[in-house]
C-alpha cells in the first residue's frame, strides 16, 4: 500500500480524524484480529468532462455493527460520500477496542481535483473515485471459549505470545526500546491481556518478580490506555492497538547507572474470583514459571554526542587521549555541554539531564521567583584527566536572543551530596531541595558570551550535579516548605523549560 503526499495545506486543516490505511491483508498483518467493511456506496468522485474530479454526494445510509451496536450515518441532503465516511470512520474510533481506516481508490493526480481529500492512499481493489470504509477489531478482543483452567495458556491469556520461545512478549512505547534488541532501565514494559479477562473482578492475575528483581520498581495490575497506537515487543516486533483501554500488568523498571546487561523473569499466578467465569470455579488457579524474559541495559556512546533533554540516560565511553564534547538541547536550542579531555585510562560513565519541573517540592522552593532546574543525572566522577568544562546555556534569554536579565542578577544553586541523592530516586534530591540542602555557587560559574555569541554560564567541576539558576537571593526563598498536590509540580509563573 503507497501512501500519497497530501494534496493541499487546506487539504491538511481539513482533514482531523486521523486513519490507518491498509490493504486488507495488511490490517490483519498488523495485528487486526478481524476486519468489517461498512455498508457504504463506494463511488465517492468521478472526473468530469473537463477533467476535474467531482464529489458524488449519497441518500443511502453508511452502516456497520459493531459488538451488537448499529452504527449509521443518513446521507442525502447533499451529503458527500466522503464526507458521509469520514463521519462513520469518527463513530467506529469512538467504539473502545475500534480502529478505523478509509481506503481511497486512484491515485494522486486523479484526486488532485478534489481539495478537500487528504492523505489519499493507492487501493489495487478499488477502482478511481471508489472509497471504502472499514472497522478494524483489536487484537486484544479473541472471544476463545477456553476449556479447564488447567489447559489455559499464555497465549490465552496476553497479546504477543512467541510460539518459538513459548513465552509471552512485553511491550513498550516509544522511546523504551534500546539498540540490543531490549529495552531501557527507568521505562515501563505492559503485558497486555486479551480482553475477556479485562475485569479485575472476574479473574485476578499476580506478577511476581524471579530474575532482575532489584531492577524492578513496581508491578501493577491496571487498565492503560496507550499515547500511541502502535506498541513495540521485546523482539522488535510491533502491534497496533487501537485507541481505548486495555488491562496490563504494567512493570516499572528502577535506573541503573552502569553498562550491565541483566535479564528480567516472573511468575504468574492466575485465580478465579467469580464463580461460573468460563465454568471455572471460584478459587481455581493455575501457575506459570520463568515467562516475561525481558533484558535491559543502557545504550553506549563513544565521544561526542547530543541528546534531548529529558530522554534516557545513557554510557558515554570516552574517546580516548580526545576532547570529547556532550550536548544537550530542547526544540529550541543547546540549553547544557559537558567537554573533557579524555586520557588512555578513561572509564565510561552514565550521564542524563532533566529541566522539568516535575516534583511539587522544587517549585514550592522557588514558587515566588523564576527559577531553571538543570538536574544532571549521573555518576559521581566523569572521567578525565582534569575537571571538566561545564556549560549552561542562559535560561533568561528570550526569542529574539535577548537577555531579559542583567548577569549580575543571576544566581547559581547547587544541591548538596547530589551524586548520592542520584543514585537512589529523582525524589530525593527534591526532598534535599526543600529541606534547604543547597548552596550557593553562584561564584564558580562565569556568566557572559561564548564564542559563538551565546549567553552562557560556565564552571569547572569533576561530577556533575543539580543547579537552579535564578535571580532569587536566600531571604527570597521558602522556609517552611509545605507540598502542595494542587500545583502539579509546575514552577510559578512557569518558567521551567
Amino acid at each position: 500500500m503507497k501512501r500519497l503526499v497530501s494534496l493541499t495545506m487546506a487539504a491538511a486543516c481539513a482533514m482531523s480524524l486521523a486513519v490507518p490505511a491498509f490493504a486488507a491483508s495488511d490490517a490483519l498483518d498488523s495485528g487486526y484480529s478481524e476486519i468489517k467493511t461498512a455498508t457504504i456506496v463506494k463511488q465517492a468522485a468521478t472526473e468530469g468532462a473537463d477533467g476535474k474530479i467531482v464529489l458524488a454526494t449519497t441518500k443511502t445510509n453508511a452502516t456497520v455493527t459493531i459488538d451488537g451496536v448499529k452504527l449509521s450515518v443518513p446521507g442525502g441532503n447533499g451529503v458527500t460520500v466522503v464526507s458521509q465516511a469520514r463521519k462513520l470512520a469518527q463513530k467506529i474510533e469512538a467504539v473502545n477496542g475500534w480502529d478505523a481506516e478509509i481506503r481511497y481508490g486512484g491515485t494522486e493526480a486523479w484526486w488532485k481535483g478534489a481539495s478537500t481529500i487528504n492523505h489519499i492512499y493507492e487501493a489495487d481493489d478499488l477502482r478511481d473515485g471508489e472509497i471504502e470504509v472499514n472497522a478494524l477489531k483489536s487484537p486484544t478482543a479473541d472471544g476463545t471459549v477456553l476449556g479447564a483452567i488447567e489447559d489455559l495458556t499464555l497465549d490465552d491469556i496476553f497479546l504477543g505470545y512467541n510460539s518459538d520461545k513459548k513465552d509471552v512478549r512485553a511491550f513498550y512505547e516509544s522511546g523504551v526500546g534500546n539498540d540490543s534488541y531490549g529495552v531501557l532501565p527507568n521505562k515501563t514494559i505492559y503485558f497486555v491481556i486479551r480482553d475477556q479477562f479485562y475485569k479485575p473482578s472476574d479473574i485476578e492475575f499476580d506478577l511476581s518478580k524471579v530474575e532482575g528483581s532489584k531492577y524492578v520498581k513496581s508491578i501493577t495490575d491496571t487498565q492503560e490506555s496507550f499515547s500511541s497506537t502502535v506498541l513495540t515487543a521485546v523482539d522488535n516486533q510491533e502491534i497496533t492497538l487501537p485507541k481505548g483501554r486495555y488491562r496490563v500488568l504494567k512493570v516499572k523498571l528502577k535506573e541503573n547507572m552502569t553498562d550491565d546487561e541483566y535479564k528480567l523473569l516472573f511468575d504468574l499466578r492466575v485465580k478465579v474470583k467469580e464463580e461460573g467465569f468460563m465454568d471455572w470455579k471460584k478459587g481455581d488457579t493455575k501457575k506459570f514459571e520463568d515467562i516475561g524474559e525481558t533484558w535491559v541495559s543502557n545504550d553506549e556512546w563513544v565521544g561526542d554526542s547530543d541528546w534531548a533533554a529529558g530522554t534516557g540516560g545513557v554510557m558515554i565511553k570516552p574517546q580516548k587521549n580526545e576532547d570529547n564534547e556532550i550536548i544537550w538541547y530542547d526544540e529550541n536550542r543547546d540549553i547544557a555541554k559537558v567537554e573533557f579531555y579524555a586520557d588512555s585510562d578513561t572509564d565510561k560513565f552514565f550521564v542524563k539531564l532533566s529541566t522539568k519541573w516535575n516534583n511539587e517540592w522544587y517549585s514550592d522552593m522557588f514558587r515566588n521567583t523564576d527559577a531553571f532546574i538543570f538536574n544532571f543525572v549521573g555518576a559521581p566522577k566523569i572521567s578525565a584527566t582534569s575537571r571538566s568544562t561545564l556549560t549552561i546555556y542562559n535560561p533568561f534569554v528570550n526569542d529574539d536572543d535577548e537577555l531579559e536579565v542583567d548577569l549580575d542578577e543571576l544566581k547559581v544553586y547547587k544541591v548538596l551530596d547530589t551524586a548520592a541523592l542520584a543514585a537512589t530516586t529523582e525524589e530525593a534530591i527534591a526532598e534535599a531541595i526543600a529541606d534547604g540542602r543547597i548552596e550557593d555557587v553562584t561564584n564558580l560559574f562565569t556568566a557572559g558570551e561564548n564564542e559563538d555569541g551565546d549567553q552562557v554560564l560556565t564552571t569547572r567541576t569533576r561530577d556533575l550535579g543539580t543547579y537552579i539558576v535564578t535571580t532569587a537571593t536566600p531571604a527570597d526563598l521558602v522556609d517552611d516548605v509545605v507540598v502542595d498536590s494542587t500545583n502539579n509540580g509546575k514552577v510559578n509563573p512557569g518558567t521551567g523549560r
